[in-house]
């Protein structure tokens, strides 16, 4: 089974391994003077481990699903497995490690729901704080010196308050996650209820979201009485065959570019004749394409004849990169709607 894992799959495990060494260290009953500089040691190797095996990954494209599922497993095995242990020994109090261990339990749920919604959340930077003191707090305790005992107290302080601070910041910041199960909805409802309210229709032809965009949009009750369906031109052959977006442009420009963002909006238009299209096209990773950098897309939008284009930098990994997309996509289309009724008015 290792030889078909990638290095960083089997760093996970290795770091698996190493906290059964790291429990077994702090609890030998003879020589403690010896085996707690042991156990720290190991702890760092397998704090080390986890700094290696994300950085291994994304540098050279080796990020799997049994990576994002054991990675984060393995993270909170090693703090939870320390933490338990330095309670046992008294030296950690109960309460912290409750606070502690209930903020990781939150935090996975909230990524859970945003997961299902095809969302992905980063990494704070409270959140990073906070894993710089836990780490302080638990390397000072394992290793229990006496003229540091205050200082490991107030480290210990500062890793608890930090807790507390990442868990509201993130919670505040995803709060739509929680309250209405997709970041989308207020800009998807909108588009939806003018549509409808105008009794036209839209339609979308999608890129690099493979989809999204449309199954956002169908999360929409009664959404299928103003969406009449999309395309998804994956290949510049699709683009061509079933967006009639000119060959000459695909092999000149490259499909990540405004013009061939705002054709596969016309032609999606022309093709269904919905009074509303959005076209998305780009490059949301892991490797670059058409020599353009990651995170760049196009977002095109046809309105009763008039198409607009924007051009997008965003930041993230591939599904964040993808679900931003969507979220601009829809941005714009609620502009252009909003800015015939302006004008009209």
């Amino acid at each position: 089974m290792l030889r078909k894992m990638n290095l960083p799959n089997k760093l996970t495990l290795v770091r698996i391994a190493l906290i059964t060494v790291f429990v077994i260290l702090m609890y030998l009953p003879y020589r403690q003077d010896i085996m707690k500089w042991l156990a720290l040691a190991v702890y760092l190797i397998a704090c080390l481990t986890d700094m290696a095996d994300g950085m291994i990954a994304r540098k050279f494209h080796l990020i799997t699903n049994f990576g994002k599922f054991m990675d984060p497993l393995a993270d909170k095995l090693l703090v939870t497995a320390a933490m338990i242990c330095l309670v046992d020994l008294k030296r950690l109090p109960v309460w912290a490690v409750i606070i502690i261990v209930a903020r990781e339990f939150i935090i996975s749920g909230v990524r859970l729901v945003a997961a299902d919604n095809g969302i992905v959340i980063a990494a704070s930077f409270w959140g990073k704080l906070k894993t710089v003191a836990q780490m302080a707090m638990t390397i000072l305790m394992i290793a229990n010196l006496e003229r540091l005992q205050k200082v490991t107290t107030i480290i210990m302080w500062i890793a608890v308050i930090l807790t507390v601070l990442s868990l509201v910041d993130y919670l505040y910041k995803n709060k739509a996650v929680l309250l209405e199960g997709s970041p989308h909805k207020s800009e998807r409802e909108k588009l939806y209820e003018t549509l409808l309210a105008r009794k036209e229709t839209m339609t979308t032809a999608e890129s690099c979201t493979g989809g999204m965009l449309g199954e956002e949009l169908t999360k929409q009750s009664g959404i299928s009485e103003v969406y009449t369906g999309g395309f998804i031109t994956y290949t510049n052959r699709q683009k061509e065959e079933m967006l009639s977006v000119p060959a000459e442009m695909l092999a000149t420009e490259g499909a990540i570019s405004r013009n061939v963002a705002e054709a596969m909006a016309k032609g999606a238009a022309e093709r269904t004749g919905a009074d509303l299209s959005l076209s998305v096209t780009g490059n949301a990773g892991p490797k670059a394409q058409e020599k353009k950098k990651l995170g760049l897309v196009y977002i095109g939008c046809t309105y009763h004849g008039e198409t607009v284009s924007e051009e997008h930098h965003l930041k993230g990994a591939r599904e964040a990169v993808r679900a931003q997309a969507v979220e601009k996509a829809l941005l714009l289309a609620n502009r252009m709607v909003m800015r015939e009724e302006n004008t009209q008015a």
